[in-house]
């Protein structure tokens, strides 16, 4: 039955909850089932490894002395970062531990601790691989010209999620077309009818038109 539903490992026998070929197969199926396993095997290092490696999940089951084991936690954040969330708070500060999981899941982001949701280069990372990340960075970098500048040159997506009043910002919107032409496509829809913002994106980029509002794709003046 575990095979089928991991959760049945609650009701087995003692002897299969302390099996580890049994555990295991049933973690396969649900991270959850490391809960029901025997004490022993939720305290035991090397088997919490191995569950960790087949679902990163079942971390959050697993003893606390082993979700503060750096070693522990970098084996499930490397499967999915998003296994950081269920890491202890001093793992959820150490940067390498954060910077691991970003790098698996740039989500991961979310489950940092606010010192590192507030790091340059840690959170570049991430928006680099998802600009979508930089919705999880601290509202200091997100209202932060340079960085928030820097975010879009890496990843244009990145714009939908720069603090609002940067998104609503003629100087800055200039300055992220002028860099990703492309970004335009990211941007709120008063930008692609404002024709000088339109017109330096394609200036840098003439692809950039398709961005454009339709009452600017049929201005001779702009195509």
């Amino acid at each position: 039955a575990a095979r089928a539903d991991g959760a049945a490992l609650q009701f087995a026998s003692p002897a299969l909850r302390c099996d580890r070929a049994t555990v295991l197969e049933a973690i396969r199926y649900s991270g959850s089932s490391l809960l029901h396993a025997a004490t022993e095997l939720r305290e035991d290092k090397d088997f919490v490894i191995s569950a960790v490696r087949t679902t990163a999940a079942s971390l959050a089951f697993a003893g606390e002395r082993l979700r503060r084991d750096p070693e522990v936690v970098l084996a499930a954040v490397r499967k999915d970062g998003v296994a950081l969330r269920h890491a202890s708070k001093e793992l959820r500060e150490s940067k390498k531990v954060v910077l691991t999981a970003v790098r698996g899941n740039p989500s991961a982001l979310a489950f940092a601790s606010d010192p590192l949701r507030r790091d340059w280069d840690l959170v570049l990372s991430a928006v680099r691989a998802d600009g979508s990340a930089l919705a999880h960075a601290a509202e200091s970098l997100r209202e932060d010209v340079n960085f928030a500048l820097a975010a879009v040159k890496a990843n244009e997506t990145a714009l939908a999620y720069v603090a609002g009043p940067l998104k609503h910002n003629k100087e800055f919107m200039l300055a992220v077309v002028r860099s990703r032409a492309h970004a335009l496509a990211h941007a709120d829809d008063a930008w692609k009818r404002d024709r000088q913002v339109v017109m330096a994106a394609i200036e840098t980029s003439g692809f950039a038109l398709q961005f454009a509002d339709e009452t600017l794709r049929d201005d001779r003046d702009v195509v």
